[in-house]
């Protein structure tokens, strides 16, 4: 704590584990593992405890609730600079979160001949109780310079002369129905057969099966979820509501698994496998804090003054809101009996799909590892996955493009909800494929390399996590802006080596010489990676988004190469693209490959020796390391991608580096 803008937090991690095995005989045994993990934070304003705003004459704001407990947030502003005091209204504070996980793991291994069986169970109970809010619950009182100004004079006024008048522009809190609260439960059994068909070729056979329970809201009425058919919000465990918020349970998530190990040669072996995994992208199968956290379930008081400025009074002239009235009570929305809640003109909505299926992923490679001579080994790999359902959120309420009313065009204008409705769900997909090839080779005398290639392509669609900074463009066709991954490398090469000076101790030579020639040439080890990477893919915007109404990002059309006829010290051609027609989007897709930034490479060395030093408090050596690193060694120019923007004036063109030049560090590390 300390300060008038700090909190006090409190944390606390609880484990309990009982594990049990037993061995019914030299071929079957079993494992039973019980465990509970607890973890609670709190996290309070300083002045918990106290009721500080009715100290200072503000009523209605603390109450015996702690979460509304010590002083407001006061915002000052202009016109040159401000401040604040109290806490500020932004999020974290404060933060009570609880968290419980039960686990019960129950796993069996039988030998049968060539067959090594396993199957077993894992079952989870989980809470997730987490409470954070955007608005203060002590709420903020924010003072403009407008209230103190000319009315018709903008830009006059002053923020200070409006906190010292008790006069706030606005007023805001956060006000809770139900302390958010979730629950799920998981619970997955397997099977798996290792068979050793022969001495040469083992194959791997088993099948898992995943539930992951959808989140749900601890108490009835805790949780909301948007209908887009009706327009309703639907409140948790309330009436025809079920607890999850009608978001129904996934029950077909079987993964099977089937892998070979084949050794042809003496010196080759050839490894594959395939594998589906299921797993939740979030807390419970649902998207945490979007049924738990929206309105019923969490609302905002907001009081701001009626009129743009506080006029002089004068006798019989009534004044604006001031601090010396009592703030109203927050009113609470009304739950109806049905669990069915119109949204309210004005506000903004999330919706998670009521068929919401949990993630997955398929996993498969194909190896051939051979060994040329004692000191060579190199292998070629075929690695690829498919992942399927990951978390996406998009506008389900995005106009389309088109003439008329930017409301007029939304999807649910027909409900008359002319706001945003956020979706979060699983469903977006990401395809991996690469070539792999490595080289080991021990020369001797300490001195190791390992070479290291891969050739590959990423493609996914842009998602931008809980916001919409890197969303498709169009929300409603989102499969149009599949493409390549922006952090994808077409190849990658990488190449480390280590060497231990072969002198000192437990070394090739001079383990038995003095110690004097120890220290000097004895702990010497030199290693380094040096990384050479082609260039990023170069997407290419459209800033002019006139065409689409200004409602959506765009891009351009494709009407020539943008590989050909490159102007100098531009990395593509802008001419080759075009403004589209009006109320289309363009037909240049997102990252298709054909362009792509500089290239990287990078030297990174160091330098090291140990020195045993013998202290009279320590049973065994003490270890002195001293370190030299350097970074970007051959001081090379990595420059970033040019400016994708074709309709700007600087398009093409590379304005900035990627990684620093040259940096060298040294250090420093005692151990004992």
């Amino acid at each position: 704590a300390g300060g008038l803008n700090a909190e006090t937090a409190h944390y606390r991690d609880q484990l309990v584990s009982l594990n049990y095995t037993h061995t019914f005989s030299p071929t079957l045994l079993t494992e039973a593992r019980f465990g509970i993990v607890r973890f609670a934070l709190q996290g309070y304003q300083f002045d918990k405890g106290h009721k500080t705003d009715d100290e200072v004459g503000i009523k209605g704001i603390n109450t015996d609730d702690p979460l509304t407990q010590g002083l407001a947030g006061i915002t000052v502003s202009g016109p040159a600079g401000g401040w604040t005091m109290g806490l500020p209204s932004g999020p974290g504070i404060p933060r009570l979160q609880f968290n419980t996980i039960l686990q019960w793991v129950s796993n069996w291994t039988n030998m049968r001949g060539n067959h090594q069986l396993r199957w077993g169970i894992d079952a989870r109970r989980q809470r997730f109780d987490f409470l954070t809010v955007n608005e203060s619950s002590r709420g903020n009182f924010n003072f403009a310079q407008n209230i103190t100004g000319d009315g018709g004079v903008s830009g006059t006024g002053l923020g200070m002369g409006s906190f010292l008048l008790g006069l706030p522009t606005e007023f805001d809190r956060a006000v809770f129905s139900q302390f958010p609260a979730e629950r799920d439960t998981r619970f997955a059994w397997y099977l798996q057969d290792d068979w050793h068909l022969t001495p040469k070729l083992t194959v791997n056979l088993g099948l898992r099966y995943e539930y992951i329970g959808p989140s749900t809201p601890h108490f009835a009425g805790g949780g909301v979820n948007f209908d887009p058919n009706t327009g309703n919000l639907l409140l948790s465990g309330i009436g025809q509501v079920s607890r999850s918020a009608n978001v129904r349970s996934d029950w077909n998530n079987y993964g099977p698994r089937i892998g070979f190990a084949y050794r042809a040669l003496t010196s080759t072996v050839i490894r594959g496998g395939f594998g589906r995994s299921y797993f939740s992208s979030n807390y419970g199968g649902g998207v945490f804090g979007t049924l738990c956290c929206s309105f019923p379930v969490q609302t905002r008081q907001d009081i701001s003054q009626s009129a743009n400025y506080f006029p002089i009074s004068f006798p019989g002239q009534s004044s604006a809101y001031s601090l010396d009235q009592t703030i109203p009570p927050a009113p609470l929305p009304q739950f109806p009996s049905s669990g069915l809640l119109p949204l309210p003109a004005g506000l903004g909505a999330f919706h998670v799909p009521f068929n919401n299926e949990v993630s997955y992923v398929d996993t498969w490679n194909f190896t051939v590892q051979h060994q040329l001579t004692p000191t060579l080994t190199t292998s070629v790999a075929y690695v690829g996955n498919a992942s399927r359902r990951m978390y996406d959120d998009y506008n389900l309420n995005a106009p389309f493009p088109g003439p008329g009313s930017l409301n007029s065009r939304r999807p649910l204008d027909p409900l008359g909800i002319d706001t945003s409705v956020d979706v979060r769900c699983h469903c977006t997909n990401a395809n991996y494929n690469s070539l792999q090839w490595t080289v080991d080779k021990r020369f001797g005398m300490g001195y190791e390399v390992h070479s290291a290639y891969t050739w590959s392509k990423a493609l996914d669609r842009p998602f931008g996590g809980f916001g919409w900074s890197s969303q498709a463009e169009n929300p409603h066709d989102r499969n149009a802006s599949y493409g390549i991954d922006e952090n994808s490398r077409a190849s990658v090469w990488t190449l480390s080596h280590v060497w231990h000076l072969p002198y000192g101790r437990g070394q090739r030579w001079g383990s038995s010489a003095s110690s004097s020639k120890q220290a000097a040439l004895g702990g010497w080890v030199f290693n380094g990676i040096t990384s050479v990477m082609s260039g990023f893919p170069v997407g290419i915007n459209w800033s002019d988004t006139t065409s689409l109404n200004g409602a959506f990002g765009q891009r351009p059309d494709l009407v020539g190469s943008p590989t050909k006829s490159v102007p100098a010290g531009l990395i593509y051609n802008p001419a080759a693209f075009a403004n589209p027609p009006l109320y289309r989007f363009g037909n240049y897709g997102r990252d298709p490959g054909d362009i792509r930034g500089p290239g990287f490479a990078s030297a990174d060395w160091a330098l090291w020796k140990e020195f045993y030093l013998k202290t009279p408090l320590a049973k065994e050596d003490t270890t002195l390391q001293v370190r030299v690193e350097t970074f970007n060694l051959f001081n090379r120019t990595n420059r970033q991608n040019p400016n994708n923007t074709a309709d700007d004036c600087n398009a093409g063109l590379i304005s900035g580096i990627l990684t620093p030049m040259r940096r060298m560090q040294f250090g420093l590390r005692l151990a004992w």
